[in-house]
């Protein structure tokens, strides 16, 4: 008898029979990702959450907090078109930086065992709309439009938890949009990749 062979990912040994073995996609998306300050704020905010509630899902790192603008899709591997075309849609955007704020938060969802922890608020989203708004336009521009979204709900994903978080207050989180970023997300794996950035300009 042929032994399983095992796979390693997201720190869990996790058993892949010969001819079975887990298929693992990459996601691609644009976002906003926090200053440094605001990440750990962020982070601090979740914990504080996570404790008063019981919630056992774990804390996004920091590194990996973001809010998602356009999502080019799941692939296995690197889709190097998609990339380039991405790239030359991102070049067009001109845009001048601005302040966004959050100070609620909640959980997106009824039911199920990953409902997201989100942050969300008010400051500063009409200017993420716009930014939406303008890289899904250009994005069509240059053949990428199959998935995109019209609707859009600015929000930065805290944790995933099978409990639900009723929209409350918390200390205001306040930084300078600056850029915008393209982001691979191996699936599985608890970190987050920089394909490019750019500067917004007006």
């Amino acid at each position: 008898m042929r032994k399983a062979a095992f796979s390693r990912a997201a720190n869990a040994w996790q058993p892949a029979l010969p001819g079975l073995e887990i298929r693992r996609l990459d996601n691609i998306f644009f976002a906003v990702c926090p200053e440094e300050a605001a990440a750990t704020q962020i982070h601090d905010i979740a914990k504080s959450i996570g404790v008063e509630f019981g919630l056992r899902g774990r804390l996004l790192d920091r590194l990996c907090l973001h809010l998602t603008l356009h999502g080019l899709g799941e692939f296995e591997g690197l889709p190097r078109s998609r990339i380039a075309q991405a790239n030359d849609a991102a070049r067009s955007i001109s845009m001048p930086a601005f302040d966004v704020g959050f100070d609620r938060a909640m959980s997106f969802g009824t039911n199920g065992q990953n409902r997201p922890l989100v942050l969300r608020g008010s400051v500063g989203h009409a200017e993420l709309r716009r930014l939406h708004r303008l890289l899904g336009e250009a994005m069509r521009r240059v053949g990428l439009g199959k998935r995109l979204r019209k609707s859009f709900t600015p929000h930065v994903t805290m944790l995933y938890d099978s409990r639900s978080v009723a929209e409350r207050t918390v200390p205001p989180v306040r930084w300078t949009v600056r850029e915008f970023v393209l982001i691979h997300s191996p699936q599985g794996h608890s970190r987050h990749h920089h394909l490019g950035r750019w500067e917004l300009r007006g």
